[in-house]
Formats: C-alpha cells, sequence, structure tokens
C-alpha cells in the first residue's frame, strides 16, 4: 500500500504536516475538500462539499465542542 511521504519543511505552526500530494489546491478544491474525500471514501459521513473545516467536523463524533 501507499504510505504518505512527509515534506520535511516547517508548518504554520508546530503540529502542522504537509504531504505529497496529487491534484491542485484552489478555493473550491481546499485540503477540507481532500480530506472530506478521503475520510467519505473510508465510509465515514461528511458533508457533500467540504471547502471549510466545519463540513467535515461536523460529522465527526465530538467534534462540536
Amino acid at each position: 500500500s501507499a504510505r504518505p511521504l512527509i515534506i520535511e519543511e516547517p508548518g504554520y505552526y508546530e503540529t502542522d504536516r504537509f504531504y505529497e500530494a496529487n491534484g491542485r489546491y484552489s478555493a473550491v478544491q481546499t485540503c477540507n475538500t481532500w480530506v472530506g474525500e478521503t475520510l467519505e471514501a473510508g465510509g465515514v459521513r461528511v458533508g457533500c462539499w467540504t471547502p471549510l473545516p466545519w463540513g467535515v467536523f461536523w460529522q465527526l463524533p465530538n467534534s462540536r465542542t
């Protein structure tokens, strides 16, 4: 199976990580969209379009605190 390739550059914050990826980033195709598509492929229910974080987090347990 494919393993994520971490980019060894500092992130914006101490806990940030950047990974090699295919595709393009835009206002309608964001990191949240990529995460939402991946979670959905794994059987997790997410919003139908997830350009912003709450479209991803809203369906996850314990994320509405």
